[in-house]
């Protein structure tokens, strides 16, 4: 996600003084939902950093050919965990068994998850 949103910045012409003063973003419209993405990672990768010694994570690690990557990886005495990080803010989520929804909409985020996970064998 950072790396998505540092490319998108850096064709984005700076701000004038003006537009400072105003406190226009200094993001364009469409680089927004990639910076509180990529703040949402670091969120959590911030509460990894807090998990016990025993226990070592690591984070925006590439996966396959076409650019995906996996959020975080942790490993520990208890396995290893794969964490993809979303943000639906102010949404209701609901899980159950293999399902999950949030605000009514089916999102497709296990099969996914378990996808990724079956590439992370063939890298």
């Amino acid at each position: 996600m950072s790396e998505e949103l540092l490319r998108q910045h850096a064709s984005t012409p700076p701000r004038t003084t003006f537009a400072r003063f105003c406190g226009n973003s200094p993001l364009r419209a469409d680089s927004v939902s990639w910076y509180l993405d990529a703040k949402g990672e670091n969120v959590v990768g911030e509460i990894l950093a807090t998990l016990p010694p025993q226990w070592t994570s690591f984070h925006a690690l590439p996966i396959g050919k076409k650019g995906s990557d996996i959020d975080h990886i942790v490993i520990g005495p208890g396995g290893i965990f794969t964490i993809n990080t979303k943000r639906h803010a102010g949404k209701t989520v609901w899980v159950a068994g293999r399902g999950l929804m949030v605000s009514g909409q089916k999102q497709s985020y296990i099969r996914n998850a378990e996808y990724e996970a079956g590439g992370s064998r063939n890298c």
